[in-house]
């Protein structure tokens, strides 16, 4: 028997799968469940956050101009920072690819994955530092996060992968919204660097995810770190891959270089400390920065 629609979110909505807050969005995109064998928890020990309860809807209108911050890559782009934040701001708002709706901003965000509670670290991320620095700093009057990082994901997940279709999917969501994103951020490569990923092989991966947003018909600029900071070192053969792919003819720009972040940043040789996430705030709203406007 197939159940009308209505009855159907009807019985979603009361045994708990969908917030009655929430709305179904017509853009579906794509996500690790964090499971394994129906273990939460056990894939790459992170899911996307997409919890909103406690969060407030945050409808709009937002002052402009309205800085929209797509952000994507791994954990440390994640909401896998040490400790939770609150921008100060309160013109900062985070949008949920998952239901299409723009809540207010608070850690943990929705989209991004985050670490399950295991009693060692928060869910913080260094977006909030970031939407704060440029309201103070730069003509954006109100700040969108979008976040969808995963946790442990190699730039291959991305293209042809579990995540495969992801990010052209947000930017489908965000753009199905009215909401044009003005920039996106991509931080990763700690995963390809310990997993021996050749520079001809990242940089193959990330022409072909680029490729894949521009199909959505957005043109706007994309940043990519220098990224690849795993226990203790680097690899050059990510970060060349990565900054070989900067391309201004393209509208593709250099984000910050993160490995110049050492240990000392970060709380286990990996992940960003409270100091470190102000710091790399910092640099990312430098590169925006040197943008131009409206950073």
């Amino acid at each position: 028997m197939i159940r009308p629609l209505g009855v159907l979110l009807i019985a979603l909505t009361a045994v708990g799968f969908i917030s009655p807050a929430s709305s179904l969005d017509p853009v579906f995109v794509p996500d690790n469940d964090g499971t394994v064998g129906g273990v939460v928890g056990t894939y790459m020990n992170n899911a996307s956050f997409r919890d909103t309860s406690g969060k407030k809807v945050m409808p709009g209108p937002y002052a402009a101009p309205t800085c929209v911050l797509l952000s994507a890559g791994q954990s440390n782009e994640g909401g896998e920072a040490a400790t939770a934040y609150t921008p100060l701001h309160a013109d900062v708002y985070n949008f949920n690819p998952f239901d299409g709706i723009v809540y207010n901003a608070a850690d943990p965000l929705l989209g991004a994955s985050t670490f399950l509670p295991d009693g060692e670290v928060g869910y913080g991320s260094f977006l909030g530092r970031l939407a704060d620095g440029l309201l103070d700093a730069t003509s954006c009057k109100s700040v969108i996060l979008a976040p969808s990082a995963i946790g442990g994901s190699t730039i291959a997940d991305w293209t042809t992968g579990v995540l495969a279709g992801r990010l052209p999917a947000v930017v489908n969501s965000l753009l199905s919204r009215g909401l044009r994103p003005t920039a996106l951020l991509w931080g990763q490569g700690e995963t390809d660097c310990r997993s021996g990923t050749t520079t001809a092989a990242y940089r193959a991966s990330g022409i072909a995810l680029w490729e894949s947003v521009r199909a959505t018909g957005w043109a706007g600029p994309i940043f990519i770190a220098q990224q690849s900071w795993t226990r203790g070192s680097g690899c050059t053969m990510i970060t060349s891959a990565q900054a070989s792919m900067v391309n201004p003819a393209v509208n593709i720009w250099a984000g910050p270089n993160n490995d110049a972040f050492g240990d000392a940043y970060r709380y286990d040789k990996v992940h960003f400390s409270d100091s470190g996430n102000v710091a790399r705030a910092l640099a990312w709203r430098g590169a925006l920065y040197a943008y131009g406007p409206p950073f």
